[in-house]
């Protein structure tokens, strides 16, 4: 993640930090090197590339960092160190009542506190919720560039896509992002540029390892779908997945869905074909219809694999014959 080009990095008390290494690193520090225009690492494999380091972090880890990261940018126009923050905080797949926005909100928000900044005294947070329909993001990412926030903290491809349509300027910090770069919200991960940057929580590799799990719980499967958002580009997953599937026996199809009916025909087409295992990756979508997800393919017994641990989580008990969060493998 790219700190924004021009932001100065200021605590609550006004002091000016920096988020960069120094010109000069010491030797232990050109192992895995930081950008000098202040990259922060994505999850990503070792390479000597400038913006990689590799990293392994979880779900929590990583919202307690984003807690961290948009702190940065709040001060990009602002030079008052007493003046009340603002910060836009938009869900693109989960709705207000949905147990992981909140304990995502807790977290991101004890993390502010731990950094110095607390919820009306100075900094304001305004908060909404697409709920994975394209209409209400549309009308909430205007809504929220509207407010002139410092900085506007973005969960999911169609969210930030959504805002990206409709500023150019704001400094927008993301998380769940599966490829930036195809979905073309950022230049290149070592160079981000614009006003977009965040933490890219997957690479394409994880495709493999997802069908290389199901074959781990269910060594009979021959045939699998890959369930994913028509609206979040996972495309470099897609053909990660396709092309990996022969080398473990597998016929591969594809499955991109929009709505609650699409799911319900995907798995129901499954449930049709003997041997047959399902791999949902992320998104708004799927991350909305989780519950109707694993609870279908519990009860037509379909073996699956979930890109995130809260998918089985929130599933109930019927849910908890595939459970696997990626990064931290439980």
């Amino acid at each position: 993640m790219a700190r924004l080009a021009g932001a100065r990095l200021l605590t609550p008390s006004g002091h000016c930090g920096c988020g960069a290494a120094p010109a000069s690193p010491a030797p232990h520090e050109r192992e895995h090197p930081y950008s000098r225009r202040g990259i922060v690492p994505f999850n990503k494999q070792p390479s000597h590339r400038e913006g990689y380091v590799p990293i392994a972090i979880g779900r929590r880890e990583l919202i307690a960092a984003l807690g961290s990261a948009a702190a940065w940018p709040l001060v990009v126009r602002a030079q008052s160190s007493d003046r009340v923050r603002r910060i836009g905080i938009f869900f693109g797949g989960f709705s207000e009542a949905d147990p992981e926005s909140r304990a995502r909100i807790e977290a991101f928000t004890r993390q502010l506190q731990e950094l110095g900044w607390i919820e009306g005294r100075n900094i304001k947070m305004d908060l909404r919720f697409g709920a994975g329909d394209d209409d209400r993001r549309r009308a909430y990412a205007a809504e929220l560039i509207g407010m002139m926030p410092d900085a506007i903290v973005a969960n999911s491809a169609p969210a930030v896509i959504a805002l990206a349509r409709q500023t150019k300027t704001l400094p927008v910090v993301f998380t769940n992002v599966f490829d930036p770069v195809a979905s073309g919200l950022v230049a290149s991960l070592a160079r981000p540029g614009g006003n977009i940057t965040g933490f890219s929580n997957f690479e394409p590799t994880m495709a493999g390892k997802w069908l290389e799990l199901l074959k781990e719980i269910a060594p009979g499967v021959i045939r699998v779908t890959a369930m994913f958002d028509r609206s979040n580009p996972n495309a470099e997953f897609a053909r990660t997945a396709e092309h990996l599937a022969p080398s473990l026996h597998l016929q591969y199809a594809a499955a991109p869905v929009s709505s609650a009916t699409d799911i319900q025909n995907v798995i129901h087409a499954i449930a049709q074909e003997s041997n047959s295992g399902l791999v949902v990756m992320g998104g708004t979508i799927t991350s909305a219809n989780r519950e109707t997800i694993v609870g279908l393919a519990a009860q037509h017994r379909v073996p699956a694999i979930y890109a995130y641990r809260y998918y089985v989580t929130s599933g109930g008990p019927r849910g908890s014959a595939a459970l696997h969060e990626s990064g931290c493998g439980t």
